[in-house]
């Protein structure tokens, strides 16, 4: 069910609590050495990971609230034209949205990927175009992420519940 406006909804009857019993697994040779393998896999893939940290000055938070532009938005933004810029194309990235206004309520899928972001990292390559009209389009493009993110607590964002269903049907259950 959906909380009240306070939030902090509760069930009429809470159900009685039940003491966590530690899981004994029961593996076969074979499942112990495939788990080894795999093991060994992920440590030579992280081992071959490259990190650099660029500590960047210029601006931060204060100047983004002072642009209307959240934190989060603003490197959904950087993000998508730095794959643009890699790549020539766009790819459908997600984030984690939360539901939090409703019982139980965990997390929603928000696509980062729209019409206007689109606009915007060809905006921002294009050569014919001035300053000003490259911030306005990325102003639109964070304007339009932030809307959707805003309806991600109210499950206007619906994206894993589509799939369910999606897949219900795919699998005959629907």
């Amino acid at each position: 069910g959906r909380c009240p406006a306070g939030g902090n909804a509760q069930r009429a009857t809470e159900p009685a609590f039940v003491a966590p019993i530690k899981l004994q697994w029961r593996l076969s040779d074979r499942l112990v050495s495939e788990l080894r393998l795999a093991a060994e896999h992920w440590k030579a893939l992280v081992d071959d990971v490259d990190l650099a940290v660029l500590h960047f000055t210029d601006y931060g938070p204060e100047w983004l609230k002072q642009h209307k532009a959240g934190p989060d938005a603003w490197m959904q933004m950087a993000l998508q034209l730095a794959y643009y810029k890699l790549y020539n194309s766009h790819t459908p990235t997600y984030e984690t949205g939360h539901t939090r206004l409703f019982l139980h309520g965990r997390t929603e899928t928000v696509r980062t990927l729209s019409v206007e972001t689109v606009e915007f990292t060809k905006a921002m390559l294009d050569k014919s175009l001035d300053a000003k009209s490259k911030a306005a389009k990325l102003e639109q493009a964070i304007a339009a992420h932030q809307a959707y993110m805003a309806g991600t607590p109210l499950a206007a964002c619906f994206v894993r519940s589509v799939a369910v269903v999606d897949l219900q049907g795919v699998a005959g259950y629907a």
